[in-house]
């Protein structure tokens, strides 16, 4: 058995903006050289149990998460 971990910006998943299959129970997104793997915006995830066939077994809720983007104001002085 193996996890499917799907990654959507829409709550029905549907397209998928990203996907993993991972023997882990936990993972973590990460491209080398950059901060985040993710631009900023909301992001919707679901894992999949799946047997060694690919047959989905059980399927988590929906979850979300949202990656920030900061807006850099200044600082003005009167």
């Amino acid at each position: 058995a193996y996890y499917h971990l799907v990654v959507s910006q829409y709550p029905d998943f549907s397209p998928s903006y990203d996907y993993v299959n991972t023997d882990y129970p936990t993972f973590t997104p990460y491209a080398a050289g950059q901060q985040n793997t993710y631009a900023g915006g909301m992001y919707y995830w679901k894992v999949e149990a799946r047997d060694s066939s690919g047959t989905v077994i059980v399927t988590s809720d929906g979850w979300m998460f949202t990656i920030g983007s900061y807006l850099y104001l200044p600082i003005i002085n009167k």
